[in-house]
Protein backbone atom coordinates (compact mmCIF):
# COMPACT_ATOMS: atom_id res chain seq x y z
CA UNK A 1 0.00 0.00 0.00
CA UNK A 2 1.48 3.55 -1.08
CA UNK A 3 1.63 6.32 1.95
CA UNK A 4 -0.91 9.05 1.17
CA UNK A 5 0.20 12.50 1.35
CA UNK A 6 -0.27 14.38 4.59
CA UNK A 7 -1.07 17.76 5.70
CA UNK A 8 2.07 17.50 8.34
CA UNK A 9 4.51 16.41 4.87
CA UNK A 10 2.36 19.58 2.63
CA UNK A 11 3.58 21.64 5.74
CA UNK A 12 6.68 20.91 4.98
CA UNK A 13 6.90 21.32 1.67
CA UNK A 14 5.41 24.77 1.87
CA UNK A 15 7.59 26.04 4.24
CA UNK A 16 10.91 25.45 2.70
CA UNK A 17 9.43 27.19 -0.66
CA UNK A 18 8.82 30.57 2.00
CA UNK A 19 12.21 30.17 3.27
CA UNK A 20 13.48 30.62 -0.28
CA UNK A 21 10.81 33.54 -0.74
CA UNK A 22 12.21 35.31 2.22
CA UNK A 23 15.97 34.72 1.22
CA UNK A 24 15.15 36.79 -2.48
CA UNK A 25 13.76 39.31 -0.33
CA UNK A 26 16.99 39.28 1.70
CA UNK A 27 18.84 39.20 -1.16
CA UNK A 28 16.91 42.18 -2.92
CA UNK A 29 17.48 43.59 -0.01
CA UNK A 30 21.52 43.32 -0.05
CA UNK A 31 21.29 44.34 -3.70
CA UNK A 32 19.74 47.79 -2.95
CA UNK A 33 22.10 48.46 -0.54
CA UNK A 34 25.12 47.88 -2.39
CA UNK A 35 23.75 49.58 -5.65
CA UNK A 36 23.54 52.65 -3.21
CA UNK A 37 26.87 52.41 -1.77
CA UNK A 38 28.28 52.19 -5.03
CA UNK A 39 26.65 54.35 -6.90
CA UNK A 40 27.55 56.89 -4.37
CA UNK A 41 30.91 56.09 -4.44
CA UNK A 42 31.35 55.72 -8.21
CA UNK A 43 29.84 59.43 -8.17
CA UNK A 44 32.42 60.51 -5.61
CA UNK A 45 35.08 58.69 -7.60
CA UNK A 46 34.47 60.45 -10.98
CA UNK A 47 33.71 63.89 -8.58
CA UNK A 48 36.09 63.82 -6.09
CA UNK A 49 39.15 62.03 -8.24
CA UNK A 50 38.97 64.40 -10.95
CA UNK A 51 39.05 67.06 -8.60
CA UNK A 52 42.27 66.02 -6.88
CA UNK A 53 44.14 65.09 -10.07
CA UNK A 54 43.21 68.74 -11.31
CA UNK A 55 42.83 70.76 -8.75
CA UNK A 56 47.00 70.93 -7.59
CA UNK A 57 48.51 72.50 -10.55
CA UNK A 58 51.81 72.89 -8.76
CA UNK A 59 51.73 68.94 -8.06
CA UNK A 60 53.06 66.79 -11.11
CA UNK A 61 51.07 64.13 -11.06
CA UNK A 62 53.02 60.91 -13.20
CA UNK A 63 50.49 60.05 -16.24
CA UNK A 64 49.98 56.92 -14.08
CA UNK A 65 47.50 58.23 -11.53
CA UNK A 66 45.06 58.80 -14.70
CA UNK A 67 45.32 54.71 -14.93
CA UNK A 68 43.96 54.68 -11.00
CA UNK A 69 41.17 57.00 -11.34
CA UNK A 70 40.40 55.06 -14.54
CA UNK A 71 40.76 51.13 -12.94
CA UNK A 72 38.67 52.71 -9.49
CA UNK A 73 35.81 53.65 -12.06
CA UNK A 74 35.53 50.48 -13.88
CA UNK A 75 35.41 48.07 -10.64
CA UNK A 76 32.78 49.96 -9.45
CA UNK A 77 31.08 50.03 -12.92
CA UNK A 78 31.74 46.26 -13.17
CA UNK A 79 30.48 46.28 -9.68
CA UNK A 80 27.22 48.24 -10.43
CA UNK A 81 26.52 45.79 -13.19
CA UNK A 82 26.47 42.82 -11.41
CA UNK A 83 24.10 44.20 -8.72
CA UNK A 84 22.19 44.85 -11.73
CA UNK A 85 21.84 41.49 -12.66
CA UNK A 86 21.31 40.06 -9.26
CA UNK A 87 18.21 41.93 -8.96
CA UNK A 88 17.49 41.63 -12.67
CA UNK A 89 13.43 40.33 -13.48
CA UNK A 90 13.71 36.57 -13.28
CA UNK A 91 11.39 33.63 -13.73
CA UNK A 92 9.84 32.74 -10.62
CA UNK A 93 8.03 29.45 -10.07
CA UNK A 94 4.81 29.75 -8.29
CA UNK A 95 3.81 27.35 -5.97
CA UNK A 96 0.33 26.49 -7.71
CA UNK A 97 -2.12 27.54 -10.77
CA UNK A 98 -4.46 29.08 -8.72
CA UNK A 99 -7.22 27.69 -11.69
CA UNK A 100 -6.12 24.10 -12.14
CA UNK A 101 -6.30 24.06 -8.02
CA UNK A 102 -10.05 24.95 -8.15
CA UNK A 103 -10.53 22.66 -11.16
CA UNK A 104 -9.24 19.94 -8.73
CA UNK A 105 -11.45 20.56 -6.14
CA UNK A 106 -14.25 20.88 -8.08
CA UNK A 107 -13.60 17.84 -9.73
CA UNK A 108 -13.89 16.39 -6.84
CA UNK A 109 -10.17 15.60 -5.99
CA UNK A 110 -9.69 13.86 -1.82
CA UNK A 111 -7.51 15.64 0.25
CA UNK A 112 -4.45 13.12 -0.16
CA UNK A 113 -4.75 13.85 -4.01
CA UNK A 114 -4.78 17.91 -3.24
CA UNK A 115 -2.13 17.35 -0.74
CA UNK A 116 0.23 15.31 -2.98
CA UNK A 117 -0.28 17.77 -5.98
CA UNK A 118 0.55 20.97 -3.55
CA UNK A 119 3.72 18.74 -2.54
CA UNK A 120 4.55 18.08 -5.81
CA UNK A 121 4.13 21.76 -6.87
CA UNK A 122 5.80 23.63 -3.82
CA UNK A 123 9.07 21.55 -4.21
CA UNK A 124 9.46 22.30 -7.59
CA UNK A 125 8.53 25.81 -7.34
CA UNK A 126 11.31 25.80 -4.40
CA UNK A 127 14.18 24.53 -6.31
CA UNK A 128 13.61 26.91 -9.07
CA UNK A 129 13.73 29.87 -6.64
CA UNK A 130 16.63 28.33 -5.12
CA UNK A 131 18.56 28.42 -8.68
CA UNK A 132 17.61 32.10 -9.28
CA UNK A 133 18.62 32.80 -5.49
CA UNK A 134 21.89 31.03 -5.77
CA UNK A 135 22.87 33.03 -9.16
CA UNK A 136 21.89 36.58 -7.30
CA UNK A 137 24.07 35.54 -4.40
CA UNK A 138 26.75 34.84 -6.38
CA UNK A 139 26.63 37.57 -8.63
CA UNK A 140 26.27 39.97 -5.69
CA UNK A 141 29.25 38.50 -4.14
CA UNK A 142 31.43 39.38 -7.41
CA UNK A 143 29.78 42.87 -6.56
CA UNK A 144 31.18 43.06 -3.46
CA UNK A 145 34.79 42.08 -4.13
CA UNK A 146 34.60 44.37 -7.12
CA UNK A 147 33.51 47.08 -4.48
CA UNK A 148 36.51 46.04 -1.98
CA UNK A 149 39.34 46.21 -5.17
CA UNK A 150 37.78 49.33 -6.20
CA UNK A 151 38.42 51.01 -2.58
CA UNK A 152 42.14 48.94 -2.33
CA UNK A 153 42.73 51.00 -5.68
CA UNK A 154 41.72 53.75 -4.49
CA UNK A 155 43.40 53.41 -1.14
CA UNK A 156 46.61 52.87 -3.26
CA UNK A 157 45.87 56.21 -5.29
CA UNK A 158 45.40 58.07 -2.37
CA UNK A 159 48.61 56.98 -0.87
CA UNK A 160 50.86 57.39 -3.83
CA UNK A 161 49.11 60.89 -4.46
CA UNK A 162 49.67 61.88 -1.25
CA UNK A 163 53.76 61.39 -1.06
CA UNK A 164 53.69 62.92 -4.80
CA UNK A 165 52.28 66.04 -3.23
CA UNK A 166 53.74 66.47 0.07
CA UNK A 167 56.67 66.39 -1.77
CA UNK A 168 56.02 69.18 -3.89
CA UNK A 169 53.97 70.94 -0.57
CA UNK A 170 50.58 71.07 -2.39
CA UNK A 171 47.95 71.07 0.41
CA UNK A 172 45.73 67.85 0.22
CA UNK A 173 46.01 66.75 3.97
CA UNK A 174 42.17 67.47 3.79
CA UNK A 175 41.00 65.59 0.63
CA UNK A 176 43.46 62.49 1.62
CA UNK A 177 41.51 62.01 5.53
CA UNK A 178 38.35 62.78 3.13
CA UNK A 179 39.45 59.88 0.85
CA UNK A 180 40.64 57.42 3.25
CA UNK A 181 37.49 58.16 5.52
CA UNK A 182 34.87 57.76 2.54
CA UNK A 183 37.12 54.28 1.26
CA UNK A 184 36.86 52.97 4.65
CA UNK A 185 33.29 53.75 5.49
CA UNK A 186 32.62 51.96 1.89
CA UNK A 187 34.39 48.49 2.91
CA UNK A 188 33.37 48.50 6.18
CA UNK A 189 29.95 48.58 4.70
CA UNK A 190 30.25 46.43 2.35
CA UNK A 191 31.98 43.80 4.59
CA UNK A 192 29.82 43.89 7.19
CA UNK A 193 26.87 42.94 5.19
CA UNK A 194 28.27 40.24 3.36
CA UNK A 195 28.68 38.38 6.80
CA UNK A 196 24.98 38.64 7.05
Amino acid sequence: MKPKPTKEQYEFFKSVYDEHRDRIKALESRAQLYFTIQSLYFGFVVLKLSDIYGAHDGAKLPGFFAIFQVVVALFLAFALTCTLFAVRIQRYETASDLRDTLQEIVQGSTNEQFYGRRIVDYMVAAETISDVNLRAAKSLRIACWLTILAVATHLVFVMCSASIWEAQNAPFLGNVILNICLAAAVAFLIASENRK
